[in-house]
């Protein structure tokens, strides 16, 4: 016997900071590692500092980066499996794919709320 259960279509954003601030260190530490000139260009003193660190400490910086990308992928899958095991509609699921890989642990741990969220709803009906 199979259970039939309705597909859920739950998705919540992340506060707008996180999307600048997420998106700004990401394509700075991106232009570090494969076009140090530009740094300094498109993010002033900040980019100076990463121009640095990335003339003095190149391999560092490059393993920092795969394991910064390497971390938002292995979100992006978690939160894949995460909404497919809680029925999660397809056009939900990817949305918190793609706000999860691209955004890191913030967007997770908004998905990771759902049940808080659930119960908060069925109390505000219940009223």
């Amino acid at each position: 016997m199979t259970s039939t259960r309705s597909a859920v279509d739950y998705f919540s954003r992340c506060h707008p900071i996180v999307y600048v601030v997420v998106s700004l260190s990401l394509s700075c530490h991106v232009l570090c590692v494969w076009a140090p000139h530009l740094v300094s260009w498109y993010f002033g003193p900040l980019g100076q500092l990463g121009l640095y660190l990335t003339e003095t400490y190149p391999l560092p910086m490059y393993y920092i980066l795969l394991f910064g990308l390497s971390v938002h992928a292995l979100l992006g899958v978690s939160a894949f499996y995460y909404c497919w095991k809680n029925n999660f509609s397809q056009t939900a699921t990817l949305k918190w794919v793609i706000q999860t890989t691209l955004f890191g642990s913030c967007s997770m741990y908004k998905l990771l709320n759902y049940h808080r969220h659930m119960k908060n709803r069925d109390r505000k009906s219940v009223v």
